[in-house]
């Protein structure tokens, strides 16, 4: 089931932050954690309202899984997420913050569903 979060009010528009999904009506759950439903009659109405007005609805993509380590190809070392690396060429021990500027290659992940590793 798609979710979907409000990131710029419209006239008419629910509080920022409150979250829409099709659930035979549309369900929105507001900041406050109060819940809110709007009869969709029309099958279409979810789309017009939400899916398509990307401009003030994000989708919010639920990921399954959490990296836990990672391995700097360049240097052939092993980084845990919470830890700290060492990387010579670039001034020395390094925070573990994932940089678009460094070649990673995954060593594990965990399941968020059952924590498997």
């Amino acid at each position: 089931m798609s979710k979907y979060r409000l990131i710029k009010k419209y006239p008419g528009s629910p509080e920022l932050g409150t979250i829409a999904e099709k659930a035979g009506d549309i369900k929105y759950t507001h900041p406050d954690g109060r819940e809110s439903f709007t009869s969709s009659s029309a099958e279409c109405l979810f789309e017009k309202i939400v899916e398509n007005q990307p401009e003030f609805w994000e989708k919010i993509v639920e990921k399954d899984y959490e990296i836990l380590s990672v391995i700097i190809r360049s240097y052939n070392q092993i980084c845990k997420k919470e830890g700290y690396y060492f990387v010579p060429k670039l001034g020395g021990i390094k925070p573990f913050i994932l940089d678009s500027h460094i070649d990673y290659k995954i060593h594990s992940v965990k399941r968020l569903s059952d924590s498997e590793i």
